[in-house]
């Protein structure tokens, strides 16, 4: 399979869990339940949770980036992760950025059908947060991996 493919894919899948997730949340609660959610807790929810992962997530791609003339980020590139790894970052800063806009948005308008978008969103938001430390964790054993090869070497 392409590679490519894999990786699109695996954003696809994020998006179809979360679809399901809010399926059973409205069937079991109801849409109503949701709504009055988004409305009573978008402040706390972009306080302590979308904004503090955008700004990590931020913070995160930002070091990754600035140590782009490395050896391990040069190691990445010729193995084809680099990009693989710098859009899953990105995809992150996009999914809390547009979450923390979105619950703005819900707090002030209080719209049935905009907290449903937002709700959608926040799932979207905690399956992203499994993706995104294991993310890291995958980069973090790479790094390793690098080292012992590094190290192997006359």
């Amino acid at each position: 399979m392409n590679k490519r493919f894999l990786e699109t894919w695996g954003y696809i899948v994020e998006l179809v869990i979360c679809s399901l997730v809010m399926v059973v949340v409205i069937i079991i609660w109801g849409s109503d339940f949701v709504a009055s959610f988004i409305a009573t807790s978008s402040s706390d929810i972009s306080s302590y949770f979308s904004v503090a992962m955008f700004a990590g997530a931020t913070a995160f791609y930002w070091a990754f980036y600035s140590k782009s003339d490395t050896p391990f980020a040069n190691w990445l590139y010729e193995k084809g992760a680099y990009k693989v790894y710098s859009r899953a970052y990105l995809w992150a800063i996009g999914v809390y950025a547009v979450l923390s806009l979105m619950l703005f948005i819900a707090k002030s308008l209080n719209d049935f059908y905009v907290s449903l978008v937002t709700f959608w969103l926040l799932l979207l938001g905690v399956i992203n947060l499994y993706t995104f430390f294991k993310n890291i964790s995958s980069q973090l054993r790479l790094n390793m991996e690098f080292n012992k090869l590094r190290c192997k070497k006359p």
